[in-house]
Order: structure tokens, then C-alpha cells, then sequence
């Protein structure tokens, strides 16, 4: 497994949000959390890139032991996270912000470029100039200058339009199919159900649900209890 999560609590301050949260990625596999807002999606992410505080509980990269260890260790290792806030660089051009994150063995920004084509006429752009969805792109675009292995995706969907979200799931599709480990925190279960091969339903910092998308499309009661649908 690229990444196991065994029995994760994990706090804010005082606040304990997670309550032994454990799940799996594979090598390839492309992994959904669900839930509604508020119940715990984005702080597993954050977890795992040592950005709140853990324990008890373990998390494992690779086999490597990462509970709490500093961000950019665990970003050495290969993670790459794309925060739901996105944190480009506003003053900085898309060029700038594609060469901060670059790295030896990453991605170059040739490659960057040709997977997202529109950045290329956007090159000069500073980051504030541009629209949700182009900002997203960006900083999906810088995190893969990175060379990731696996990929933590924090409710990338959230407040785009439609045709952008098809632009945007369409690319995801692509590195999946390039053989990233993906984790996708996403409260659009249609965008999640066409990407990925698992899913965990999170509800109050707990897992109420672990399986494919098939056994999660064939059990309506889940469905209605956790997500609303």
C-alpha cells in the first residue's frame, strides 16, 4: 500500500476532530472521501501531510512511518497536496508559480504545460488575475512540478462551473490512468463516482462506510444516511 492510515485521531488545539479514522491506498488506486461539510475529509488530508496534530494513530507512506513528522518530510517522500484554498502565489505570475514548485525529479514545466494547455497562453498572467477553475489547474499544475506518487486532492469541484468541473475531472481521469495514487476529498459524490475506485464515508471524525463505488451505488441506506442522496 502507498498509504495506510491505522486508528488516526487528530486534533485541532483542543478540538478533537478524527476519531480512529483507518484507511488504504494502493499503488494506482484513486480513493474518494465523502461526507458532508464539517465531517472530517480535509483534516484526514491534513493528517497525512502533517499539518494537525495526531495521535493515537498511525499513518504509513510507503511503508515509511510519517505520524507527525514535519510537512516537508513528508512532501520529500512524494505527497503532493492540493489545498481546498488552492494557495497560489497572487503576485507572482503562472510561470513564477509553476517554477516554485519545481523539483529535480519532478515535473518540468514543458510537461506541466501540455497537460494543462490553457496555461500556456496564461503564462504572464499573475495569479490573482485568474478564474476559479484557472487557479485550480495552476495549482494542481504546481503541485505535479513536484513529482508526486501520491497525490491528496482537497474537494477540488468546490465552487467551479459545471463545464469546468468536466474540464477538470477529465484531467484527474488522466493521472490516474498515468498510474498516480490519488485521494480525493470531494462532497460531489457524481464527480467522485466517475474517478474513483473506493470510497470512505466520513460522518463526525469516524468511517461509516469503506468499499468500492458499486458497493456503495448498491447500498441506498448509506447513501441517504451519510450523503443525502
Amino acid at each position: 500500500m502507498i498509504l495506510e492510515l491505522a486508528g488516526v485521531h487528530a486534533y485541532y488545539g483542543r478540538s478533537h476532530v478524527l476519531h480512529g479514522v483507518s484507511l488504504a491506498a494502493a499503488a494506482g488506486e484513486v480513493i474518494s472521501l465523502l461526507g458532508r461539510n464539517g465531517a472530517g475529509k480535509s483534516t484526514t488530508l491534513k493528517a497525512i501531510m502533517g499539518l494537525v496534530r495526531v495521535g493515537p494513530g498511525t499513518i504509513h507512506v510507503d511503508g515509511r512511518d510519517v505520524t507527525g513528522r514535519p510537512t516537508r518530510e513528508i512532501s520529500r517522500l512524494g505527497v503532493g497536496f492540493v489545498p481546498e484554498d488552492r494557495r497560489i502565489f497572487a503576485d507572482l505570475t503562472v510561470l513564477e508559480n509553476l517554477r516554485v514548485g519545481a523539483r529535480r525529479d519532478g515535473w518540468t514545466i514543458e510537461r506541466a504545460l501540455d497537460f494543462f494547455p490553457m496555461l500556456r497562453t496564461l503564462l504572464g498572467r499573475r495569479g490573482e488575475s485568474l478564474s476559479g477553475g484557472e487557479q485550480q489547474m495552476l495549482t494542481i499544475a504546481r503541485t505535479l512540478m513536484g513529482g508526486p506518487r501520491l497525490l491528496l486532492l482537497d474537494e477540488p469541484s468546490e465552487g467551479l462551473a459545471p463545464v469546468v468541473v468536466r474540464a477538470l475531472g477529465e484531467r484527474i481521469a488522466a493521472l490516474k490512468r498515468g498510474g498516480l495514487t490519488i485521494v480525493l476529498s470531494e462532497p460531489n459524490l457524481q464527480f467522485a463516482r466517475r474517478l474513483a475506485d473506493r470510497a470512505y464515508i466520513i460522518e463526525k471524525g469516524e468511517i461509516r462506510f469503506g468499499g468500492t463505488i458499486a458497493e456503495l451505488d448498491a447500498d441506498e441506506s448509506v447513501r441517504r444516511a451519510y450523503l443525502a442522496v
